[in-house]
């Protein structure tokens, strides 16, 4: 249930702070499309110097120049460059069209990201066939390929189905060509006993091994990005707590948690002491120290789940400056009509949890000098669902207000919200 609650949090979220993700698809598309045009030059350099060597080749092995020996080198790099002329020409198309046709990559660019990366794979299968096939040495591409499914795909599935495609492309490829139902394209000076089964097995291990060891690496380097893309998303950047964003959104789903099942939820609002004072008198590298600092007080003092896979009962959030909130969501059940006495207990219970944990941060606070050697403390404002509040306005204010009788009556204390309850019924 959590799991799928965060997921879909994250999803929302994402989508909020990125009104549309395939914006950032689009840029990434964009991206390999001018490092392929890299990968062209540089594939057109090494055709220059490759007929060259030819060239001198031939007429080394020749003993003279003849008109047979242009001919020759001609017909060894007619196809290979054919191919690349091919690739660079998809590529322009792709290239130009990003720039003239955005409205057509906004709402195509995950099945243009599939074209571009299908149309990869028969080019370089092609290329490395034209290129004495099993003997070629531009099988290496695919590590090339391997890298763009690392940017371009979003999921694991489709790491693994294209790297897939790419090792069993060739695979095919090789196995056509030493049975003869292909014939293999001969290149000069290389010796046919590479041909032999022995070297085609070992060579059909090696390259499968390196497909599939790119494609874990690529699903590796997927979950790292898209475990930091969450971070970034839902966790404040200073103190690696929960955002106001993410603080927003989950004090309402639970909320409405919390309606279905009859729950109790309380809200701690916190605010640093005198932290204007601190900040004018040793800066803000020094504020922004004893923030994260705090943060990491929070962090020790929260319910968390030990069982796998573990995650925070209690969710701590920067709410905005020096400001904090802690949201406790309470998981026992009661179904059936409440009296004011049975609300009154639970109330009380949930309410006694929030206050311990306000409690020991505010005691952690007070007992500990800081960096500079300065006191500083912490206030605190309680409130709970249902009793002090029924929305997420209703239930801030609450606690805010009793945030504001702490600041107001000397500092350094925690404030209950007083409730008042009515008998409901689920």
């Amino acid at each position: 249930m959590i799991k799928k609650l965060y997921a879909k949090m994250i999803s929302t979220l994402a989508e909020e702070k990125h009104p549309s993700l395939s914006t950032s698809d689009r840029n990434r598309l964009l991206l390999v499309i001018k490092a392929r045009w890299l990968l062209i030059g540089m594939l057109l350099i090494y055709g220059v110097l490759t007929s060259g060597s030819y060239f001198v080749a031939y007429i080394s092995s020749a003993k003279g120049y003849s008109p047979s020996i242009f001919t020759e080198a001609l017909r060894i790099m007619v196809y290979p460059g054919l191919i690349v002329f091919m690739l660079a020409t998809y590529n322009a198309i792709y290239h130009i069209s990003w720039h003239r046709l955005p409205q057509l990559w906004s709402k195509n660019v995950k099945s243009l990201i599939f074209a571009q990366l299908a149309a990869d794979i028969p080019i370089v299968l092609f290329l490395i066939h034209f290129t004495g096939g099993i003997n070629s040495w531009f099988w290496t591409l695919f590590l090339v390929l391997n890298l763009e499914l690392t940017y371009l795909l979003t999921t694991n599935w489709q790491i693994i189905a294209i790297g897939g495609l790419t090792g069993a492309g060739y695979s095919i490829l090789a196995v056509l060509e030493h049975y003869g139902v292909l014939e293999a394209y001969e290149l000069p000076f290389l010796t046919p006993v590479l041909h032999s089964s022995t070297y085609l097995v070992l060579m059909l291990l090696w390259v499968n091994l390196i497909s599939g060891f790119s494609c874990i690496i690529s699903i590796f380097l997927h979950r790292s990005e898209h475990k930091e893309l969450k971070e970034r998303i839902v966790k404040d950047s200073l103190t690696g707590l929960y955002n106001r964003r993410y603080f927003s959104y989950r004090l309402n789903s639970e909320i409405q948690r919390s309606q279905r099942y009859g729950n109790v939820i309380s809200l701690i609002l916190f605010d640093l002491d005198n932290f204007k004072d601190y900040n004018d008198k040793y800066g803000h590298n020094q504020g922004d120290a004893l923030l994260r600092w705090v943060a990491d007080v929070f962090k020790l003092n929260i319910r968390r789940s030990d069982k796998e896979p573990s995650y925070e009962i209690d969710i701590a959030c920067r709410y905005g400056g020096e400001e904090f909130a802690i949201i406790l969501p309470e998981t026992t059940r009661i179904s059936g009509v409440r009296s004011v006495e049975s609300l009154k207990k639970e109330l009380e219970l949930q309410k006694n949890g929030a206050i311990a944990l306000a409690d020991r941060v505010r005691k952690t606070i007070a007992a500990t000098r800081t960096s500079t050697k300065a006191k500083m403390t912490i206030s605190a404002g309680i409130a709970s669902y249902p009793a002090d509040g029924r929305t997420e306005k209703e239930l801030v204010e609450a606690a805010d207000k009793a945030l504001y009788k702490a600041k107001e009556s000397g500092k350094n204390k925690i404030v209950v919200t007083e409730s008042k309850l009515q008998a409901t019924g689920t």
